[in-house]
């Protein structure tokens, strides 16, 4: 097994993104943070075998990329790649930094991966442990407590290979020593974030939910615009956005079929537990695979292609508001701002991750987020009327949703 892990701290999306593919084609471990949370101490967290370093940095004069990247990393132990477009200048005195030119020549990394590779002067790789079923327990219960995630039975094997990867990462190899880490977090930050970041899963697409999407457009939206054409007010809320495609599919599909919401009170709110979903999110730049549904007429007005993906366009982009938000005991929008109602609330494959008590909590505090006449989208597997009988099925064609039963239906 290739053990080296590389760490990339890059706010080019696209060029990080083809970096990380080269990088675990070549057999070795990658992550990529933002330069905007790239610290010494963030550093120290990966203990990474190799840092590329992106000096690009929107706002920076070269020199000052230079000198901000000298006067923090060049004492570190950590063999660092440090990539610009500009013409580089003689390297500073140090044996573990190396300018590299952008665009950046890939068969170069490999070749430096190989060579650290075959220099390593450690006698042992270090590995995690089999994982003690107490302790395991003991984890999973701690992840239940903090973020609502069930990591029972069906879905363990994905839990130890997540613990495996930043036991790993971080040079720990019982898991008793790794849940004292854990317990050490004070909120969801630090470790704990960055466990997370690698549990949830971000598989998506644009224009997933063909289904949802034509009952949205046939028939929930146009009741909205009627029964609001007065007070012309639109909140959607994706809770659980991840990368952000389920949200921006919203916003292409109202810029198509509903241009008039534009010149309303037109709130789309995305949220997700992943802070590098959102980060990614936020970007709005998809691979071909989350693009395969996209209608062409969409594909060509509103994304260009670049680097090996689409970007979406600035205006489309502009329509999503994107936050972090723990559905298990984050504070709702309706607990911050008591006038918020949502007409719409998406919420499709979240809460099959959470234990039965975590889900109908949540859920009650999903529906006291929504307009009385507001609507509800779970996953195509997600029934939820057994679990609140404050729910109304619809169905339109092939899609089931939800909306809240009046006090009369709840009644009966």
């Amino acid at each position: 097994m290739n053990n080296q892990f590389v760490l990339i701290a890059s706010d080019d999306h696209t060029s990080a993104k083809n970096l990380e593919q080269a990088i675990l084609s070549f057999g070795c471990r990658v992550a990529t943070i933002s330069r905007e949370y790239m610290t010494s101490t963030r550093v120290n967290e990966f203990r990474p075998s190799l840092l590329i370093l992106d000096l690009e940095r929107q706002g920076s004069a070269a020199h000052e990329q230079l000198s901000w990247q000298e006067n923090i990393y060049i004492q570190q132990s950590y063999p660092v790649l440090a990539l610009s477009t500009q013409p580089l200048q003689a390297s500073p005195a140090s044996t573990n930094l190396e300018y590299l030119q952008k665009p950046v020549d890939v068969e170069h990394v490999r070749r430096h991966l190989v060579e650290l590779k075959n220099t390593r002067t450690s006698s042992v790789e270090v590995y995690p442990s089999d994982p003690d079923s107490k302790v395991l327990d003991e984890i999973r219960t701690f992840l239940l407590a903090r973020c609502g995630l069930d990591f029972s039975w069906g879905i363990q094997k994905n839990l130890e290979r997540s613990l495996k990867q930043r036991m790993e990462i971080l040079d720990i190899v019982e898991y008793a020593d790794y849940l004292k880490r854990l317990n050490l977090c004070s909120s969801v930050c630090d470790e704990l974030s960055s466990l997370i970041d690698i549990l949830t899963v971000g598989e998506t697409s644009l224009f997933r939910y063909e289904a949802h999407d034509k009952a949205l457009v046939e028939s929930a939206l146009p009741e909205i615009i009627q029964r609001k054409g007065r007070e012309r007010s639109l909140k959607i809320w994706s809770a659980g956005c991840a990368t952000g495609e389920e949200s921006y599919t919203l916003a292409l599909l109202i810029k198509k079929h509903f241009p008039q919401l534009l010149e309303w009170d037109l709130r789309i709110l995305a949220t997700d537990i992943n802070r590098r979903f959102l980060r990614q999110a936020n970007v709005g730049w998809f691979s071909e695979r989350s693009m395969r549904t996209v209608p062409q007429d969409l594909c060509e007005k509103f994304f260009i292609c670049k680097q090996g993906g689409y970007l979406l366009s600035e205006e489309i982009r502009n329509m999503v508001s994107f936050e972090y938000l723990n559905l298990h005991n984050g504070q709702f929008p309706v607990e911050k701002e008591m006038s918020v109602d949502f007409d719409v609330i998406l919420c499709r494959n979240v809460l099959i991750y959470f234990d039965a008590v975590t889900r109908k909590t949540t859920l009650t505090r999903l529906i006291n987020n929504l307009h009385p006449e507001g609507y509800m989208f779970f996953g195509h597997t997600e029934m939820m009327q057994n679990v609140s009988s404050r729910l109304q099925t619809e169905r339109q064609g092939r899609a089931f949703y939800y909306k809240l039963q009046t006090p009369f239906e709840c009644s009966r």
